[in-house]
């Protein structure tokens, strides 16, 4: 597939492949389209969860915003398009978010600032957890942020 890795073991992707297989072998030829990249995980008590394509390092065509709670537990790393503004992903420490909003606004090609006006719609802390999108927001807005 364009854009994704060969082998992806994690296992959601293990999960459609197989139902990929099952309905081909039933005589209903299936097409593996697995969506945006996602992937979830919990490493003790700290949650992490990826949405679309955030490299190690940025393309030439990228550009990044980073927030961080100032006690280090919670963290957003944002990618988006420079020229375009189409948002690519985000990796989330210790932030729980929805992955129906982010799969919808990478499949609907959106810009990183449609998804920084939305991004409460996406939060998925229990009740009662502090929320932090007005200060992601903030210093998204700051002039001095990282844009490579």
């Amino acid at each position: 597939l364009p854009g994704r890795r060969s082998v992806e073991q994690v296992w959601y992707t293990g999960r459609m492949m197989g139902e990929v297989v099952a309905q081909t072998i039933c005589g209903q030829p299936t097409p593996y389209e697995p969506g945006p990249w996602f992937n979830s995980a919990k490493f003790f008590d700290i949650e992490y969860q990826t949405y679309g394509t955030v490299g190690n390092t940025l393309q030439e065509h990228e550009a990044e915003h980073y927030w961080e709670y100032p006690d280090g537990m919670k963290a957003m790393h944002f990618v988006w398009n420079k020229k375009t503004r189409l948002f690519h992903g985000v990796n989330a420490f210790g932030v729980r978010l929805r992955h129906a909003c982010f799969d919808r606004w990478i499949r609907d090609g959106r810009t990183i600032d449609y998804v920084m006006k939305h991004l409460p719609e996406a939060n998925f802390d229990p009740e009662f957890f502090d929320t932090h999108e007005r200060e992601i927001l903030e210093s998204f807005s700051q002039p001095n942020f990282t844009q490579a």
